[in-house]
């Protein structure tokens, strides 16, 4: 074998290492998936819901807060108008005057801000933060507040959801968010779960109000307190069944933009917290998740790059031996016994790995409780394979490019 597949093999082997270990966690741990810990006593909880630009969805948002099955002396609503220009504030004052929501004005100045401006306000034990283009579920903190019983939770992650997938980017998105749900419980088991969605996390109030968001020019706020809670010794849980539902991209042009501020924000987070890497003290997170995470983005360049270099030796040596035959044309021999061997050691990792991928997608489906449907959803999940390993690695490629080149992005 040439040094390429050596390099070839390493990185087949390590993609299905990963993916059959993070199945075998969540398996093994089935047992617990869809746990909601027994509540002693519920908890007053203060939800932030900073808005900007979000008239379309605003009262959507405030009114699944105002229909959940929670005790309503317990729950207090504070919506932040984040110098919207449309008629997110008219909206909210409508809200406002009947008592239902305690209304805040500022000047734009970005989520993490607008969240800290109200965190002091708050009066919950616990403090809940949800995008103004999400809603939630009517039961969805009661599957929550109990993981709080342990001192030692700081944060609760929901199963988010997309609201609809009726065009072939949501459909996408529809597939990798069912995955994501997956993916997060198994990080949960793992313990190295860091990223703290803003789609209806809830925190523990004291904690919250005392670290406070990033609000240095952070790309992604939810990623740098997830990764802050764990250098500060605290766990991150998360519930299957707490459910809320989220407005996603519809065009390739705003997933786009969506993805490379999440990416950015991920390899800044990364570069800021890269003393946890290897570092025994954050367990899975530092010793595994963290290096597994750098060891596929790089695997997602060389995938990339090396079917070129390969395209452009093979046509080299393919140049060389027709020179040896003066150009003479030679009609390739064809023969179908040969066939199977012929498809190389490659293609059979190829089939292992499409076959582990659709085991992950029935796995995914059991712990979001959505129907699988692959003769029904079969445009979605046709997408998904075909699409999205192409989707993904132009963002990470071009997330890591606009890093090192210092592109200004901003919140």
């Amino acid at each position: 074998m040439e040094w390429m597949d050596y390099i070839y093999l390493g990185m087949y082997w390590f993609m299905i290492y990963t993916t059959v270990l993070f199945m075998l966690v969540f398996i093994k741990n089935r047992k617990y998936l869809w746990l909601s810990p027994e509540v002693k006593e519920k908890k007053t909880i203060s939800f932030i819901v900073p808005a900007y630009n979000e008239e379309k969805n605003i009262a959507r948002c405030i009114d699944s807060l105002l229909s959940l099955d929670y005790p309503k002396d317990k729950v207090e609503i504070f919506v932040v108008n984040d110098g919207s220009t449309d008629r997110t504030r008219e909206i909210c004052e409508r809200y406002a005057r009947e008592g239902k929501i305690k209304l805040i004005n500022k000047k734009n100045s970005g989520k993490a801000s607008s969240i800290n401006m109200v965190l002091p306000m708050t009066k919950g034990e616990l403090v809940a933060v949800l995008d103004a283009d999400s809603v939630v579920s009517k039961d969805y903190v009661n599957h929550m507040i109990g993981y709080f019983e342990d001192e030692r939770v700081a944060a609760v992650t929901p199963a988010i959801k997309p609201l609809d997938a009726n065009n072939i980017v949501k459909k996408i998105q529809w597939v990798e968010y069912m995955f994501q749900i997956y993916l997060r419980k198994a990080f949960d088991f793992f313990k190295a779960q860091y990223v703290i969605p803003g789609a209806g996390s809830i925190y523990r109030g004291d904690v919250i109000r005392r670290l406070k968001f990033d609000e240095n020019g952070n790309l992604t706020e939810d990623t740098e307190i997830g990764f802050r809670m764990h250098e500060k010794g605290y766990e991150i849980r998360n519930s299957l069944n707490a459910v809320v539902y989220t407005d996603i991209p519809d065009t390739f042009g705003s997933l786009v933009k969506q993805r490379l501020r999440w990416y950015r924000g991920y390899l800044q987070n990364v570069r800021k917290y890269s003393y946890m890497i290897l570092n025994r003290k954050f367990g899975n997170l530092g010793m595994f998740l963290i290096p597994a995470n750098f060891i596929w983005i790089t695997i997602l360049f060389l995938l990339v790059i090396l079917p070129g270099i390969n395209l452009a030796n093979d046509l080299y040596i393919r140049y060389l031996n027709w020179a040896a035959v003066d150009f003479e044309i030679i009609w390739p021999s064809f023969n179908p016994d040969t066939i199977f061997l012929s498809l190389g050691m490659y293609n059979y990792y190829g089939v292992l790995f499409l076959s582990l991928t659709f085991l992950t997608l029935f796995i995914g489906a059991k712990a979001s409780k959505e129907e699988l449907g692959l003769i029904k959803k079969r445009a979605h999940y046709f997408a998904y394979i075909f699409l999205y390993p192409m989707l993904i690695t132009f963002f990470w490629v071009s997330a890591t490019i606009q890093e090192l080149l210092k592109v200004e992005r901003k919140w």
